[in-house]
């Protein structure tokens, strides 16, 4: 029994090292993108994979758009979270609003997809953008997702109930305005 689970911690640390050699530029990238700062974005990096060690089982296949995305993420919100820690203590400010995701190549959204949705995903705040990847585009599932961004289930229903909520309302003032740009 000993040896088996010392195989399987073996095969875990094997299995992170090759993400770490795998993603460590593109997640390097996403959290200095946040944090404009590299020693910090390099902590960020290192707090993730430590993050994603315990949660190993999640990932089935290194070499996937789930397993990126899922790293992407925890990258992100990890990041995110240092930003915030140094914001509060008021070490130095940054501009968060100059993030702009359109620009990262990192989502994989089909080129068929209407690019109207698109451009409304994209308006969403980030809280339910994040819970929208992890649960449609990676296919976690709500309980996971909650674990994965360290929130309540009962967050995560809301999350998903508010962010289509202002997805179709995005779209029905989209379409209305396209209608009455096509009615002049």
């Amino acid at each position: 029994m000993m040896k088996q689970i010392r195989e399987n911690e073996a095969d875990d640390m094997e299995r992170l090292s090759f993400l770490y050699k795998k993603y460590r530029f593109l997640l390097f990238k996403v959290a200095n993108e946040i944090l404009k700062d590299r020693f910090l974005a390099e902590d960020a990096i290192h707090n993730t994979f430590e993050k994603i060690s315990h949660q190993m089982d999640r990932i089935d296949d290194p070499d996937s758009q789930k397993t990126m995305r899922f790293l992407v993420v925890v990258t992100k919100n990890t990041a995110i979270d240092m930003w915030r820690k140094r914001k509060n203590r008021n070490e130095h400010e940054t501009g968060m609003d100059s993030l702009n995701e359109k620009e990262n190549p990192v989502m994989g959204i089909n080129s068929d997809v209407d690019n109207r949705v698109i451009e409304a995903f994209y308006k969403l705040p980030d809280k339910y953008r994040d819970v929208f990847f992890l649960k449609y585009s990676s296919g976690y599932d709500n309980k996971a997702v909650s674990e994965i961004l360290e929130i309540s289930e009962a967050a995560v229903r809301q999350r998903l109930l508010r962010g289509k909520k202002l997805l179709k309302k995005e779209l029905d003032e989209k379409e209305k305005k396209d209608g009455k740009d096509k009615g002049h």
